[in-house]
């Protein structure tokens, strides 16, 4: 049997004008062209923030400085104060009110339990939102803030596990829902870093702060559904606060596995 010819290779096509090639390359890097649009990743930009849908403002203000309330005559005035800045709308807290309003919702985080916890933690959350360029002092040699002191307060209380710190689902919501909200809306993370766990005054470090939240994300940990989306919140905002940042953050505040859960969400790291 006579043996077939090999049918011909086919012509090699002619090499791309520039005009055609989406891949073009000028001087070694891609062109303008060939870069992968991702708007809907693009558009994922922004910190993830609790705000007051329901007017529960005045409510809990309400509560707060009821007649039998644990608080001075003073202490409740400036929750008033506070209230009144908040329900009108007002876009940015004086720095009075903030800091005589937040003293009396420190001394309600240290003194009270139950729902004044809950309720002082619904009107703190809202502080951070309403102070444009979140700045927190952070030098030791400074004077703390009221808000700081307040943050410091709830970090010990997040991370604490006795029975004589637990806080109720509902605090619990309403104190990550408040970090998170702090940590959305600095204007520098290394702040935040620092506000919890750097410098000779250090309370609670950041990193203990984010193991609780990635504990409250187990459901068997954590079988509240609205506490490990509100943990999450906060989470998602540490990391978003990394992401924009133009300079490095010095990492040795935040251990490499704090950004770790494994699959399961059941077993965590050593």
């Amino acid at each position: 049997t006579p043996i077939s010819a090999p049918a011909p290779a086919p012509a090699p096509a002619a090499p791309p004008t520039p005009q055609a090639n989406n891949t073009a390359t000028t001087s070694g890097s891609i062109t303008e062209s060939s870069k992968t649009e991702t708007p809907f990743l693009d558009s994922q930009n922004r910190p993830l923030l609790s705000n007051d849908i329901n007017n529960s403002v005045s409510v809990c203000i309400n509560k707060l400085t009821r007649d039998d309330s644990p608080l001075t005559e003073k202490q409740r005035s400036d929750l008033r104060k506070l209230g009144q800045q908040l329900t009108k709308g007002e876009k940015v807290i004086e720095k009075g009110v903030c800091d005589d309003s937040c003293l009396a919702l420190l001394s309600i985080l240290k003194k009270s339990k139950g729902s004044d916890v809950t309720f002082a933690l619904m009107i703190l959350r809202l502080v951070p939102l309403q102070l444009p360029h979140l700045t927190l002092c952070c030098d030791d040699s400074s004077e703390k803030s009221p808000l700081r002191s307040c943050l410091e307060r709830l970090a010990l209380i997040l991370v604490d596990a006795t029975t004589t710190m637990t806080l109720n689902p509902a605090a619990r919501v309403m104190a990550w829902c408040t970090m998170g909200n702090a940590f959305g809306t600095l204007v520098d993370l290394t702040a935040g870093a620092q506000l919890l766990g750097h410098g000779s005054t250090a309370t609670t470090p950041l990193e203990q702060v984010m193991d609780a939240a990635v504990l409250d994300l187990s459901s068997s940990h954590q079988p509240r559904g609205e506490v490990r989306q509100a943990a999450s919140s906060f989470l998602y905002n540490v990391a978003h606060g990394l992401s924009i940042r133009s300079t490095p953050i010095g990492m040795s505040l935040i251990s490499d596995w704090s950004f770790y859960v494994e699959d399961n969400n059941d077993t965590l790291p050593d």
